[in-house]
């Protein structure tokens, strides 16, 4: 019987409980977040999987305003293609013109000419974000990270950058965390208002959106911004808690006392039908002050004697 909360179940299942992640994808999420077949990935796992940087994916305004080479994202009109000649190694090269009336060349390796010509037919309008580089001092963008049709499709200013893998891509990690996300419950606050107040700490859940979900503004992803202080100050608060926990579990409970005087010693050992021999009176002292060694030790774990208390003093 499971003493987990209800509310956090959600949060504990496997990651094929979310949509598009099915066995195979799974697996490949296993490896990528460190776990194994035996303990597979969970959609807690998945949330704690933050992202490691956001690329800027607004639109600017001139390509001679750029310190190249650099990330742009600009409008372009098609002018014209240039293929590859046949069983040639050479670039399919894509001729543009940004709104500015500056040219921008799309260039695209071992793609088939046919795909090329129906993602950007002449005379277009696209949306393309990319590298840009120079190159006989022209600009240009090879395989750019997003070709839209800015009639009909977006591109969020801010794109979050996550650790993936070569089977796990960052669209793939994109869409699984959006579906993560529907299952975090709004968590009832455990730090103290306090500190919250203090810091503009958002709540455990809205930190996690806020880190998950394109910001508005570059700030919002920053190190010293508040949701990753929150989250930064529940591990190092968790991870004190359990070293607590773990402390307390291991103490030594109080043993009896079994040492003696030296006179109660003495009597007992006249008491034998023997006197004792240099070498078993030797053992018998060092028995006795092995016993008053572990007893100053049981009380000296207690705090009894000879230990100073520290505590940690959270902000």
């Amino acid at each position: 019987m499971s003493i987990r909360p209800a509310h956090l179940t959600p949060l504990f299942a496997p990651l094929t409980s979310l949509d598009g992640v099915g066995p195979k994808r799974a697996r490949q999420f296993n490896q990528l977040l460190g776990r194994s077949q035996d303990q597979p990935a969970r959609v807690l796992d998945l949330l704690f999987h933050l992202p490691t940087g956001v690329i800027d994916r607004r639109r600017i305004a001139r390509l001679s305003s750029l310190v190249l080479p650099t990330i742009a994202t600009t409008d372009i009109e098609v002018l014209r293609h240039q293929p590859a000649p046949p069983a040639s190694r050479a670039p399919h090269r894509v001729v543009t013109e940004t709104a500015s009336g500056e040219t921008l060349t799309l260039i695209f390796f071992r793609l088939d000419r046919r795909y090329v010509e129906r993602l950007l037919p002449l005379g277009a309008q696209r949306l393309v974000s990319g590298r840009i580089d120079l190159f006989d001092g022209q600009a240009q963008m090879a395989h750019p990270d997003h070709i839209l049709d800015p009639v009909k499709e977006t591109l969020p200013p801010f794109e979050l950058v996550y650790r993936k893998s070569a089977d796990v891509t960052a669209g793939h990690i994109r869409s699984a965390v959006s579906g993560a996300l529907q299952r975090l419950p709004d968590l009832t606050e455990w730090q103290r208002p306090d500190l919250q107040s203090k810091h503009a700490w958002p709540g455990f859940a809205d930190a996690m959106r806020a880190l998950h979900t394109p910001p508005e503004t570059e700030d919002a992803l920053a190190p010293g911004a508040p949701a990753w202080q929150r989250l930064a100050y529940d591990e190092l608060l968790a991870g004190q808690l359990a070293l607590g926990l773990m402390r307390h579990r291991l103490r030594i409970g109080r043993g009896k006392e079994r040492s003696a005087p030296d006179d109660a010693v003495q009597a007992a050992a006249a008491t034998l039908p023997f006197p004792l021999t240099g070498a078993q009176a030797r053992c018998v002292t060092v028995l006795i002050n092995d016993l008053r060694s572990a007893d100053r030790l049981v009380r000296l774990l207690q705090g009894d004697v000879g230990c100073g208390k520290s505590a940690v003093a959270f902000m």
